[in-house]
């Protein structure tokens, strides 16, 4: 398999409601905090969408409700290379899950 170079751009910590006024759309996310009987805040679940993530990160996304302490979203925004797909978003995804 080839080497591929993917830059992703972190903005956050947000809460899930600031999320839901957010124009950036397409990327990579994840959510961190504690679910309950968790000691220490730690991230909980990455994610990709196409879209905005406002509409991605609503109070129905089935990871949100897990995360009972202290919940936060950070947003990414891959900036090289310019132009992306979704087999980008997925391996840049499976990095971050992997490591």
């Amino acid at each position: 398999m080839a080497l591929r170079t993917i830059v992703i751009g972190w903005r956050g910590p947000h809460t899930p409601e600031e999320v839901g006024f957010s124009d950036l759309e397409k990327g990579l996310y994840f959510l961190a905090g504690r679910r309950r009987y968790e000691r220490q805040d730690q991230i909980q679940y990455f994610g990709i969408t196409e879209g905005p993530y406002r509409r991605r990160l609503n109070r129905w996304h089935h990871a949100l409700g897990q995360v009972t302490k202290n919940p936060t979203v950070w947003l990414g925004q891959v900036e090289y290379p310019r132009r992306f797909d979704r087999r980008h978003l997925e391996l840049a995804e499976g990095c971050l899950i992997y490591f």
